[in-house]
């Protein structure tokens, strides 16, 4: 049996007969990644077809429930970029707020000994 999915990045399809199912991703994408989407239950085979493309192969696997979850092949490499550009963001709003946070201390501390000093000034004698 043969399925077309043209929307979406995931198939998922109850086995009802115990023969071998093989799907095909579409050009330019995987499956694999723990963080982006696997395939479920683990294929038996994984092949490339003559135009590129992933192909997952279940030999028999009745009772399961396919599903594929699927990517773009350069999906992890952006991730990576996404998640230092976040990390570099952390530390710079952590580090400006840790500035900013010591500069106001050294400034109260220098308010508050100028106040103690007037006050200790205004004293009689």
């Amino acid at each position: 049996m043969a399925f077309t999915q043209s929307d979406g990045q995931d198939f998922t399809r109850t086995t009802k007969e115990n023969r071998s199912v093989r799907v095909v991703l579409p050009s330019g994408h995987t499956t694999g990644s723990r963080f982006l989407g696997v395939a479920n239950p683990e294929p038996d085979n994984v092949t490339t077809d003559a135009l590129g493309r992933e192909v997952l192969i279940w030999n028999n696997p009745y009772p399961y429930q396919i599903s594929v979850k699927y990517y773009q092949r350069s999906a992890p490499t952006l991730f990576f970029y996404f998640s230092v550009i976040l990390v570099i963001c952390v530390v710079v709003i952590s580090g400006y707020y840790y500035f900013t946070i010591r500069a106001l201390k050294k400034k109260r501390g220098a308010i508050e000994k100028n106040f103690k000093k007037d006050k200790t000034a205004d004293k009689p004698r």
